[in-house]
């Protein structure tokens, strides 16, 4: 299912569980965002294993895994130094949604026309970030 935003950007949805798209919209940006993307929602692993790209699906599966350790940790110790107790089992619901999401920016051929990826603000409590080389 194919589904133009308000920007104008196009998003396609192959599951509830997967997005992908592109932010190249020329007609409504003065400086385009030069990039691909896909966003996966975890629910499940056998979801994730149902519904997420074959190419990938593995091993983003492992590091959202890996990354979950991680967040939990966080996540208690700020609770822990508001002097607030909470009981594991809550704390997947404080959590929330998990997703993975995946930024390809190909090589430009006039990066002055363009930011990659632009301004934002990520909708979770925490993001996790994996960076590449090229920074940004």
């Amino acid at each position: 299912m194919q589904r133009k935003l308000l920007t104008g950007k196009v998003r396609v949805s192959p599951s509830p569980y997967v997005n992908y798209g592109t932010s190249f919209v020329p007609e409504k940006e003065k400086a385009l965002e030069w990039k691909d993307y896909v966003s996966m929602v975890y629910s499940s692993d056998a979801d994730a294993l149902s519904h997420w790209p074959n190419e990938y699906k593995e091993v983003a599966l492992e590091y959202l895994k890996t990354s979950m350790h991680m967040v939990k940790k966080i996540v208690k110790i700020l609770i822990e130094k508001l002097g607030v107790t909470l009981e594991d089992s809550k704390l997947d619901g404080l959590i929330g949604l998990k997703m993975v999401n995946m930024n390809y920016c190909p090589t430009c051929p006039n990066p002055e026309l363009t930011v990659g990826v632009g301004r934002h603000s990520d909708m979770g409590t925490l993001t996790v970030l994996l960076q590449d080389g090229i920074g940004g």
